[in-house]
């Protein structure tokens, strides 16, 4: 089915070459959202062909779509292959494999470089996960130094005048984790996976951690701090040594791509092909 898929759709056709295309579009323009790479990425791919009559039916498809690298990748196989979607429909498990394959969407390929003297506290604003003692290590920070942020996303309003608390959709929360100098991952009273550790780290955004083993076990490259003192001091070196933050960022993210696996998202993402190749199939079946 690959051999077919590159054949037919040329160098873009199949779910590698739109992966990897959409990952260039990405790292080339961060502030793009996720409809407009999609736009530029099929305006390149028939622009330089001139095939301008197929870019609008390709665009057609992609924006009656959730506008993902997978809608992209299907709009181009309906737009070139509309006579022999059958065979796609017989192939769906190799098609499944091949995205499986090659698409990890919300990894980035390297951190920001230059990024604003911003701490990100990306948990639940909750006891659980400590959130009052970390606003009295931040308050602590604040008194040595004025020059930085705090962004609590999940926090209703501020309540410090070095707090915000802008909401972003997901395509939005992540350029923002993106920007941030360091992220903050406090003590847990129920140690277990940290989904919004996760989410910064993989957005090149490095961590400091609690010294536990829950976090070790995450991430055993991070910096990690036992007592208040000891976080202030890793905030300080964070905020004023942009060399230590960005090596920390690439190996927080290596080993984040190296060890860990996204069972679930890869899951979620092939079910809804289920589901469009379903509704497709209703749409073209010509029988």
């Amino acid at each position: 089915l690959l051999s077919w898929l590159t054949s037919k759709s040329n160098i873009g056709g199949t779910a590698k070459a739109v992966a990897i295309g959409w990952k260039h579009f990405q790292s080339q323009s961060p502030d793009m959202d996720n409809r407009e790479i999609g736009r530029e990425y099929i305006l390149f791919r028939y622009g330089n062909t001139g095939e301008l009559d197929l870019a609008e039916i390709c665009l057609d498809y992609f924006e009656k779509s959730e506008g993902t690298p997978l809608d992209l990748s299907w709009a181009i196989i309906l737009t070139e292959n509309d006579n022999e979607l059958d065979y796609v429909y017989s192939n769906s498990d190799e098609w499944k494999k091949i995205i499986n394959t090659y698409e990890k969407e919300d990894i980035v390929e390297e951190p920001f470089k230059e990024t604003e003297k911003k701490i990100v506290f990306n948990h639940r604003p909750a006891t659980y996960k400590d959130f009052d003692n970390f606003i009295k290590t931040m308050d602590e920070l604040w008194k040595q130094r004025q020059d930085f942020k705090v962004w609590i996303p999940l926090l209703e309003s501020s309540n410090r005048p070095y707090v915000y608390v802008d909401k972003f959709d997901k395509l939005g929360y992540y350029r923002e984790l993106r920007k941030c100098r360091v992220g903050y991952s406090p003590k847990q009273q129920y140690g277990g996976w940290s989904v919004a550790t996760t989410d910064g780290i993989m957005n090149g955004t490095p961590y400091i951690m609690y010294d536990a083993l829950y976090y070790k076990e995450l991430n055993p490259t991070a910096d990690f701090f036992k007592t208040n003192d000891d976080a202030i001091k890793l905030l300080n070196l964070y905020l004023n040594d942009l060399v230590h933050r960005n090596n920390m960022a690439g190996i927080n993210l290596k080993c984040l791509r190296d060890n860990l696996v996204y069972e679930n998202e890869m899951q979620n993402m092939l079910n809804y092909f289920d589901e469009v190749v379903s509704k497709e199939k209703r749409i073209t079946d010509r029988s």
